[in-house]
């Protein structure tokens, strides 16, 4: 908006004085509260992972559990639903940021640039600024399937005894074999998805910020 008000072309000027009471602020103010919203729910799933960390460091007969690839209970029995809930979360606010960012910019594109960008223009040009883009279709599958057919669960690798690590797997089925990629989610992936999400909104930006300056430029000629 800061590049619309300063723009040279009087007709641009002219439509940022509609702003405040369209939707457009409605769906920027969305956008806004979701990645606010967003930024609590990853900070609850790396406090309840550190918490189900520490209880299963914590387990007089950890080697046995391994060996026998075998489920511990906590001893606050509510945990691994407490960061299901979060993991659940965590996929729920993202898509929905995704989806009213797309909103956004089809709403943008149409009013400032004359022009209705599409999802398929969006991922063009994230793939163009060398962004990877599968996470987009990973976290759809992801919210689809959690949504409509199943319940995730959890499981831990441990890959140090100590210091004590460990790797957090999302099951898509009740499976103990964690090599199985088509029902076994590693967190590596949910970080990615928030890693390009991140990516994409500032790259996004700086891409609407120079679309805006060419129609600018395109308008001033006009008026001249």
């Amino acid at each position: 908006m800061t590049e619309i008000q300063s723009a040279s072309s009087g007709p641009l000027r002219a439509l940022a004085s509609s702003w405040a009471e369209s939707d457009l602020s409605e769906l920027g103010l969305a956008a806004t509260t979701k990645l606010a919203i967003l930024s609590h729910v990853i900070h609850s799933v790396d406090e309840q992972l550190g918490r189900l960390c520490e209880e299963a460091a914590g387990l007089a007969d950890l080697q046995e559990h391994i060996e026998r690839v075998a489920g511990f209970m906590p001893h606050d029995r509510d945990l691994p639903y407490k960061l299901l809930a979060s993991l659940d979360a965590f996929i729920y606010e993202c898509r929905s940021t995704y989806e009213i960012v797309g909103k956004f910019l089809h709403r943008f594109s149409e009013t400032f640039l004359a022009n209705l960008l599409t999802e398929k223009q969006v991922a063009s040009v994230l793939r163009d600024a060398g962004l990877d883009d599968r996470w987009i279709p990973d976290l759809a599958d992801q919210r689809k399937l959690f949504f409509h057919n199943t319940a995730p669960w959890v499981a831990l690798e441990v890959t140090s005894r100590s210091p004590f690590r460990a790797e957090l797997f999302v099951l898509r089925r009740n499976v103990s074999d964690l090599t199985d990629a088509e029902h076994v989610i590693p967190f590596e992936r949910l970080r990615a998805i928030h890693a390009g999400l991140d990516a994409s909104l500032a790259k996004l930006q700086d891409w609407l910020i120079l679309k805006v300056r060419e129609r600018d430029a395109v308008l001033d000629r006009y008026d001249a």
